[in-house]
């Protein structure tokens, strides 16, 4: 359990008297990695915000796997130097439990709005929601805190969750306890949830593909599409081509990618396939997984598809 141990002190000498409290944050077995301190009205005030710098440092450092099982506490003064080359460990999930009063929240029963946490027991969440005069209480595993990280993704962020043709969302709050993304769609008035497998991320790479990469699919004839969001769970890109209204989703190895070169051969050469009797082709992209050319010829409407042994650069 967390320790509270206060301390305070005032700011300045002025007629304005402000608390300091100082939150450490420590591995579980007890050793110092940072300190943090903060200001505020009164020793309640003051405590929450050096919590919550410390809880944010926290979901940092092990949301990049450099500690495990970090907590933050109130109360030893002085500075200590921060553990050096920690060994990297796997990620725990972020809880439920880190709520704290005052905290906004969104009940899993809630399709809109949020509410304010009042009151804590050890196994119930008291709250007011803001279209409410009336208290309610839930299980620490029913209600979605707005802030924090979960793996990839934390609040704030655009996503797309997979489920959508057109269109984004923005995480509004997580379900640690269930692992689940409360989203709001910019085409919508009521909350979404997802699991993180669910959604896509509007920025990032995997692989040598990006977001805002233009990139032909296998499937295309003519035209190309635009990444606009990576699906990192499932390894999947979410594409709008520019004569569609809505989004294609398609794994790497069914991406050509519109400049690079393979074997020679570049996208925007000139080239001869094996097959042309008359006239010539143009590289529009090489998907790199498979070495396969996608190729305009000066003659044709529509895409042909080629390897490089049945390709002459001219």
């Amino acid at each position: 359990m967390k320790r509270f141990l206060l301390l305070a002190m005032l700011a300045s000498p002025s007629i304005y008297a402000y608390d300091t409290c100082v939150a450490e944050l420590e591995t579980a077995e007890g050793r110092f990695v940072q300190q943090f301190f903060a200001e505020g009205r009164d020793l309640k005030e003051a405590c929450r915000n050096a919590l919550r710098e410390c809880n944010r440092e926290k979901l940092l450092l092990e949301r990049n796997n450099v500690y495990r099982n970090l907590r933050c506490e109130t109360g030893r003064g002085g500075t200590r130097p921060p553990v050096p080359n920690p060994t990297p460990i796997p990620t725990p999930r972020p809880s439920n439990y880190d709520v704290l009063t005052g905290d906004q929240v969104i009940p899993d029963s809630y399709s809109q709005g949020y509410a304010n946490v009042i009151a804590l027991f050890p196994n119930e969440v008291v709250t007011r929601g803001n279209f409410s005069s009336s208290n309610a209480r839930y299980r620490f595993d029913q209600i979605a805190l707005t802030s924090g990280c979960l793996l990839n993704n934390c609040v704030g962020d655009e996503v797309i969750p997979d489920t959508y043709n057109q269109g984004t969302a923005r995480i509004k709050a997580i379900n640690f306890s269930k692992e689940t993304l409360t989203t709001l769609g910019n085409f919508s008035t009521t909350y979404g949830r997802y699991t993180e497998r669910d959604v896509a991320q509007t920025k990032g790479c995997l692989g040598s593909i990006c977001v805002g990469q233009k990139v032909i699919p296998n499937t295309y004839n003519q035209g190309v599409a635009t990444v606009k969001a990576i699906n990192f769970a499932k390894q999947t890109f979410t594409t709008m081509g520019n004569f569609s209204s809505t989004y294609g989703r398609y794994q790497d190895i069914k991406l050509a990618e519109t400049s690079g070169c393979l074997s020679g051969i570049c996208v925007g050469d000139r080239v001869l396939p094996r097959t042309f009797n008359q006239g010539y082709a143009v590289v529009k992209a090489i998907n790199f997984l498979t070495g396969e050319f996608t190729v305009m010829g000066n003659f044709s409407s529509s895409y042909g598809r080629y390897r490089a042994q049945d390709l002459a650069r001219l």
